[in-house]
C-alpha cells in the first residue's frame, strides 16, 4: 500500500469526516484534557519523591545502626633504600610535522 492508498482510506471512513467543531467546543475539551492530565500527574510526582526521601531514610538508619568495625591502622611503608631519579623523555610533534623532545633529568645542574 502506498501513502496515497492509506490517506483515502483513513478519510473515506473517518467518522467524524466533514463535521467541523466549533472553537468553544475545542477550547472546552482541551481544557478539561489538560487539567486533566495536571490532576493526574501530581500525585505521581508526589509519590516519586515520598519513595525517593523514604528510601534514603532507611538507608540512613540502616546505616547508623550497623555493627562498624574499626580499620586496621595502615602501616608507613619505609624504603630500605631511596631510589635514584630516572630521567625521563617527552615527545611532541608540532602541527608542521617538527619533532619536539624534551629530556628531563634530574641530576642536572647548572
Amino acid at each position: 500500500m502506498n501513502e496515497e492508498r492509506v490517506t483515502a482510506l483513513l478519510r473515506e471512513h473517518d467518522p467524524a469526516g466533514g463535521h467541523e467543531l466549533a472553537v468553544e467546543e475545542v477550547l472546552r475539551i482541551r481544557t478539561a484534557a489538560l487539567s486533566t492530565r495536571s490532576e493526574r500527574r501530581t500525585p505521581v510526582v508526589a509519590r516519586l519523591v515520598f519513595a525517593t526521601l523514604a528510601l534514603i531514610l532507611f538507608a540512613g538508619a540502616w546505616a547508623a545502626t550497623r555493627d562498624h568495625e574499626p580499620l586496621p591502622a595502615a602501616r608507613p611503608q619505609l624504603q630500605t633504600q631511596p631510589q635514584p631519579p630516572e630521567k625521563r623523555q617527552i615527545h611532541y610533534t608540532a602541527p608542521g610535522g617538527t619533532r619536539i623532545i624534551w629530556s628531563l633529568d634530574p641530576e642536572f645542574q647548572l
